[in-house]
């Protein structure tokens, strides 16, 4: 209790001090003269002030995305997902086709006597390899999907 009365008089204190030391002319003259002169002199500090601001930087332009070039014997594919079912997968390619990659297409694989097949979901084909890793790249970025990359040749 005894500091906050004691910080409301310091505060009372110095609202008092800083009220009390304004110059004489400027509480005697109160005719606008003086006030009309402030005001002018604020205004042209505020036009100076804006003038002289420093423009902010410019944004940097962005980095136009890659373009994927891609064929139809590539030999290189990115792998998206992969399904027991076909007919999950061919939903899947169906949505990867409605998302821009026209070229999603479903691979059987696996051994179909022991009924072990899977059905890769596939976007592609491109020719290189950096060409692969900078579709992989695009779709974690954009989709938020893991990828790899596949090998035609081994399919």
């Amino acid at each position: 209790m005894k500091i906050s009365s004691l910080i409301i008089t310091l505060l009372t204190i110095g609202i008092t001090i800083t009220s009390c030391s304004q110059p004489s002319t400027e509480i005697a003259s109160n005719t606008g003269t003086e006030t009309d002169s402030t005001a002018m002199q604020m205004e042209a500090d505020s036009i100076a002030a804006d003038t002289l601001s420093p423009e902010p930087p410019a944004e940097p332009e962005p980095e136009p995305e890659p373009q994927i070039e891609f064929t139809e014997d590539g030999a290189f594919a990115i792998q998206v997902e992969s399904w027991r079912s076909e007919l999950s997968a061919q939903k899947r390619a169906d949505y990867w086709k409605s998302e821009g990659y026209a070229n999603a297409f479903v691979v059987r694989y696996g051994n179909e006597e022991t009924g072990d097949v899977w059905f890769r979901v596939q976007l592609g084909q491109v020719n290189a390899i950096e060409t692969a890793e900078e579709l992989r790249k695009l779709l974690m970025e954009e989709n938020q999907q893991p990828s790899w990359i596949v090998e035609m040749s081994s399919q």
